[in-house]
């Protein structure tokens, strides 16, 4: 599908005030290496359709959204630091850079899928202020459709200040958060009855945030038979209502573990398996490592009955995947330049089946992280990064092998800038035979 780039709607245009001049700030804070070739697919990397306001939305309206992924949840405003080392108590230290840019779960990820082509809306709350503004104007600068960005008339726009050491590898983020979306608000943009949902929308994505309208928009997606991806990055008031009806599950390192008091990741992972029982997919992260997912599918497999016997068959397979890339010799395949002009190489993969006690199947993926030709810069949204292409995946009907290796990919290419948004690539940055597994999943 092509969506071409037309007047503001009048009903969109009426619902706000205080219309801004122009763009150019956006394109600025983006600097001149983001401008890119166009994209080559069926989902073209569009430019916004909406003014850039500089002042509150009076009241939230319905509004069906044109767009293959629909995501619900945070947007901020980062400030980042790069520093030598981690300063000491009462310590004064210089940066060797600051960046000011747009951050937040859910934008970050809609971003990442906007480079890769997709067609993509938000449902937000900012503050009425200047870094409100700021947060609009880069999501409309990526092509984001901004229409359901709400603005609140009291409260400031989230912020968070991030802290990295180049030195030691870490960042520190320092977070204020703004408002959460109200229940009112949501039943005023009709998220429950899925007004907001189009015939094109493929994917709801719920990163947690505003959970009362979260949960709405859940209700709506079910409703509309439209399938829902949870991300799950630490507990939250609401998560585990949006984990029960999430047919894609996505978390961190650290969730597994946390969610389910478990001590083992294979423990963590099989309780999860099982209790999440809507999950078609449950894809867990593991920073450097790479990533083990899950496939609910149909068939025999190894049987498991216990986290010990999941733990051992990872660990089976992560030892065939590190025999793959020692036979490769160093000779992984490259998939994407970074922005720096480096190569970003896939990392190796195995997989497997498993059977649970009660009969459930699932296939099983461990793939390794994509390797870097230089050091990393900063790790600020690499989780965000993955997640983006992920959405891309599901949206497109792309297989799980597929989705795991597109994005530790983008993760590792978003890993060569400072900043969660700086380094994430566009589609063109892909090598071919990459852009060919979305192109030709679109054209079916």
């Amino acid at each position: 599908m092509v969506f071409h780039a037309v007047g503001p709607r009048p009903d969109h245009a009426a619902a706000m005030s205080g219309i801004a001049s122009s763009s150019a700030a956006a394109d600025r804070q983006r600097g001149a290496k983001h401008q890119q070739p166009e994209n080559r697919c069926a989902y073209r990397h569009r430019p916004s359709r909406y003014p850039i306001v500089g002042s509150a939305m009076k009241e939230p309206r319905p509004a069906q959204l044109d767009c293959a992924v629909l995501g619900l949840g945070s947007c901020g405003l980062d400030t980042l630091a790069l520093v030598d080392s981690f300063p000491a108590p009462d310590e004064k230290i210089r940066a060797r850079r600051l960046l000011i840019q747009g951050g937040g779960n859910c934008a970050n990820a809609l971003t990442a899928a906007a480079r890769l082509g997709a067609p993509v809306a938000i449902i937000s709350k900012a503050g009425s202020d200047a870094a409100g503004s700021s947060i609009e104007a880069e999501l409309q600068g990526e092509g984001i459709d901004t229409q359901c960005l709400l603005f609140s008339k009291t409260g400031p726009s989230p912020t968070t200040y991030i802290i990295v050491d180049a030195a030691g590898g870490t960042r520190t983020c320092i977070h204020s958060p703004g408002e959460d979306m109200t229940a009112a608000e949501g039943e005023a943009l009709g998220l429950e009855r899925g007004v907001v949902l189009s015939s094109a929308t493929k994917l709801v994505f719920l990163d947690g945030r505003h959970p009362e309208a979260a949960v709405q928009l859940l209700g709506g997606a079910h409703a509309r038979g439209v399938p829902v991806l949870v991300e799950a990055e630490k507990p939250r008031p609401g998560l585990d209502v949006l984990l029960q009806g999430a047919q894609y599950v996505y978390t961190n390192a650290t969730f597994p573990k946390t969610w389910t008091q478990e001590l083992s990741l294979g423990s963590a992972l099989l309780c999860m398996l099982r209790r999440l029982t809507s999950a078609r997919w449950l894809v867990t992260t593991l920073g450097p490592s790479g990533l083990v997912a899950f496939q609910r599918q149909e068939g025999s497999g190894e049987p498991i009955d216990s986290g010990a016997d999941l733990d051992r068959l990872m660990q089976k397979l992560w030892d065939e995947a590190d025999a793959r890339r020692k036979g490769t010799g160093g000779s992984e395949e490259a998939a994407c330049t970074a922005l720096n002009g480096s190569l970003i190489r896939v990392g190796a993969c195995a997989s497997g089946h498993l059977q649970l006690q009660d009969g459930t199947g699932f296939g099983v993926l461990v793939h390794q992280a994509a390797s870097l030709e230089t050091e990393v810069v900063d790790t600020t949204g690499a989780g965000d990064a993955f997640l983006g292409s992920l959405l891309v995946s599901v949206s497109v009907g792309a297989s799980l092998e597929a989705a795991a290796k597109l994005g530790t990919v983008v993760a590792a290419a978003k890993c060569t800038e400072l900043g969660a948004r700086t380094g994430m690539p566009h589609l063109a940055q892909l090598h071919p035979s990459l852009q060919g597994v979305l192109e030709s999943r679109r054209a079916a």
